[in-house]
């Protein structure tokens, strides 16, 4: 491996996006969403530490403000950090962490679950669950909790698996009002376009359920990385008779039956919230942590300003 000295930033136009997606293709811990054109959509101004010619790599998606530049976890990635193919050390972790600029004043950013990051005071583990699909349905639905199953109980919803990323963003903003409060058009411009980009590319599925009226109740949107052999659960929504018909859980499950006994592991992305959390554990998820990184780099008087 290249010495740490190696690791140089690169700005946005600079990046050789070929050699990039390569590396990512080549990520055992990689995902859709570090790909560059997924970047270039949620974070306009990406810029990266690289190590060597593309062996390891950290995306950096910068923000300015006031003349003031920040390192923030752009909505709908729940995870970046360091990427290769390579075995990435703890060492490696805190080495690229000290390579981030110096004129970046303010740090909130989520490293992934294979970056063991050094212990610190700013650094908080975060939850997520996943479930990998690698048995037979019939051994997955044995660790459904009890409630499920009597939800799943279901022979009235109508699936459709060529829904429109749009539909189920929509839906999502009409049902979820406390949720999408602090989220702009912008974001969910950005999400449709993320989506449309994955789609051309073969890497996204939209499932959605109708009652036998052609109502729509709920719908999901998954992003899937055959090189990682991980799906996300990039969004799901349903309206209030969705939840009383237990729709969301249903589409769940469906694809859950459909890749059962796969190598895929399905990414629940989640969740900090009790609520969410026990509802993604009742399909038998378990968890999968990740780090945290939270610094601020200005005097108080400073933020307080900001």
């Amino acid at each position: 491996m290249a010495s740490p000295n190696d690791i140089t930033l690169v700005d946005h136009y600079s990046i050789d996006r070929q050699k990039w997606d390569r590396c990512i293709d080549g990520s055992s811990n990689g995902s859709v969403c570090l790909y560059s054109w997924f970047l270039d959509i949620l974070s306009p101004q990406w810029s990266a530490l690289v190590l060597g010619d593309y062996v390891l790599v950290m995306p950096l998606p910068i923000r300015s403000k006031f003349g003031l530049y920040a390192l923030l976890q752009p909505l709908f990635i729940q995870q970046l950090g360091v990427f290769g193919a390579e075995t990435i050390q703890r060492e490696t972790i805190r080495q690229f962490v000290d390579h981030i600029p110096s004129n970046i004043r303010l740090i909130d950013y989520h490293f992934n679950y294979q970056n063991l990051f050094p212990q610190s005071q700013n650094v908080e583990q975060l939850p997520n669950l996943i479930l990998p699909l690698n048995k037979p349905y019939a051994d997955l639905y044995k660790t459904y909790s009890l409630n499920l199953k009597r939800k799943l109980k279901r022979t009235d919803l109508i699936l459709n698996k060529k829904g429109e990323g749009q539909q189920v963003i929509d839906l999502f903003k009409r049902f979820n009002k406390k949720a999408t409060a602090t989220i702009s058009e912008k974001w969910y411009d950005h999400l449709n376009r993320v989506i449309e980009a994955c789609s051309v590319r073969g890497m996204t599925k939209v499932w959605i359920v109708k009652d036998a009226g052609d109502v729509l109740l709920a719908g999901i949107i998954l992003l899937e990385s055959v090189n990682h052999k991980r799906v996300i659960l990039n969004l799901i929504a349903q309206s209030e008779a969705g939840r009383e018909a237990n729709a969301g859980a249903w589409l769940i499950d469906q694809f859950i039956q459909q890749r059962a006994g796969s190598d895929l592991v399905f990414d629940f992305e989640g969740s900090k919230h009790k609520g969410v959390a026990q509802f993604y554990q009742s399909f038998g998820a378990i968890s999968e942590t990740y780090s945290r990184y939270h610094k601020e780099r200005f005097p108080m008087s400073l933020l307080k300003l900001i």
